[in-house]
C-alpha cells in the first residue's frame, strides 16, 4: 500500500510507492523516503510539490535518513549499528544537491552518547537509543546535527555536547536547538526542559486514571513532537493495539493540555509524523492543520 503525502500548496494527498517517509524540511518542500524492497542502501529525496524522487546510493545499508531544515543535506545511519555491532562508516552525510556521499566513523564517547540505560520491570538492565523517535536531530542552522547530546559538523566532527543532566532520558532536541526535552529519573508522563547550562526547567507530569488494574504499559503519553517553543504533543492510547489514540499538546510553562487531535477506531499506529503548518496554504491548512 502506497504512502499518501500532503503537497502543502494544493492541500491534496499524492500516492507515493516507497518503503518510508520521513519529517520534511522547514518550508515542507522536501523529505527523505526510502525505497521498497531489498534496496537497503539508498535513499531518496522526495519534492513535495513535484512528487519527482531523487536517489543517492550509501557505502552501508540505512536504517534512517534525516534531511536538514534548508534540504540541503542528509544525516544517514548505518543499518548495522542499531543493536548490532558493524565494521565501517557508522553514519554519513549526503550532500544532496551533489550528491556527494561523505561516510564516516564515530569514536566510542559519541557512540555512547546516543544510547542510555534503562531498568526493566522486571529488574532487566537493557540498553536502548537516546532518542526513540529520532537517533538524529538538525540544529536550525543546517549546519550541524546531533547524536544523542553530542553536536557534529557536516563533516562528522565532534563541535559541542549538549548537557543532559543525570539520571534523565533525553527525548528531544529544543527547536532553538539551544536546549533538550528530557525524562527525569525516567519516569513515564513526565516532562523538562533544559536550560543552556544543562539545569532542569520546567517539570511538568502528566498522569491519566488507569483503565484497568496497573501496570498500564500504553497509558503513559509519549513525546512525539514540538508545537512550538514553549509546547510539545503528546500521544497516548489505552488500547493494547494502539488503534484509539489522543494527541494533547502540553505548555511546558503552566503544564496545561489542550486535545488537538483524536485517532478513533483506526488501524493499528506505527509511527507519527509531526511537522509545521507554516508553510502550508491556507486551504491546505484549514483541511489538515491542528
Amino acid at each position: 500500500m502506497p504512502w499518501q503525502v500532503l503537497d502543502p500548496k494544493t492541500g491534496r494527498y499524492r500516492d507515493v510507492n516507497v518503503g518510508a517517509v520521513t519529517t520534511p524540511t522547514a518550508d515542507l518542500r522536501y523529505a527523505m523516503v526510502a525505497p521498497l524492497g531489498e534496496s537497503l542502501n539508498r535513499i531518496g529525496r522526495y519534492e513535495t510539490t513535484t512528487g519527482k524522487i531523487r536517489w543517492y546510493d550509501l557505502p552501508f545499508e540505512v536504517s534512517g535518513a534525516y534531511i536538514s531544515p534548508d534540504g540541503r543535506h542528509a544525516a544517514v545511519l548505518h543499518y548495522g549499528w542499531i543493536g548490532q555491532p558493524t565494521s565501517g562508516p557508522e553514519m554519513a552525510v549526503v550532500d544532496l544537491t551533489t550528491g556527494q556521499v561523505k561516510p564516516f566513523e564515530l569514536d566510542a564517547a559519541t557512540l555512547s552518547a546516543a544510547w542510555t540505560t534503562l531498568d526493566g520491570p522486571d529488574g532487566t538492565v537493557f540498553d536502548v537509543p537516546q532518542l526513540p523517535l529520532s537517533m538524529v536531530s538538525w540544529k536550525p542552522d543546517s549546519r550541524h546535527f546531533t547524536l544523542g547530546n553530542v553536536i557534529l559538523d557536516l563533516d562528522g566532527r565532534r563541535t559541542g555536547v549538549l548537557p543532559v543532566p543525570a539520571g534523565t532520558l533525553m527525548l528531544g532536541l529544543a527547536p532553538d536547538g539551544a536546549g533538550v526535552l528530557v525524562n527525569p529519573g525516567k519516569k513515564a508522563g513526565t516532562f523538562a526542559l533544559t536550560d543552556r547550562a544543562g539545569g532542569l526547567a520546567r517539570e511538568v507530569t502528566v498522569t491519566w486514571p488507569c483503565p484497568s488494574d496497573p501496570p498500564c504499559p500504553n497509558w503513559a503519553p509519549t513525546f512525539i513532537g514540538w508545537r512550538g517553543p514553549d509546547q510539545i504533543l503528546i500521544w497516548h492510547s489505552p488500547a493494547p493495539d494502539k488503534s484509539d489514540a489522543t494527541i494533547e499538546a502540553l505548555d511546558l510553562r503552566t503544564g496545561t493540555r489542550e486535545t488537538v487531535h483524536h485517532i478513533g477506531g483506526s488501524p493499528t499506529i506505527d509511527r507519527i509524523i509531526i511537522a509545521s503548518s507554516a508553510h502550508l496554504s491556507d486551504r491546505a491548512r484549514k483541511t489538515t492543520a491542528f
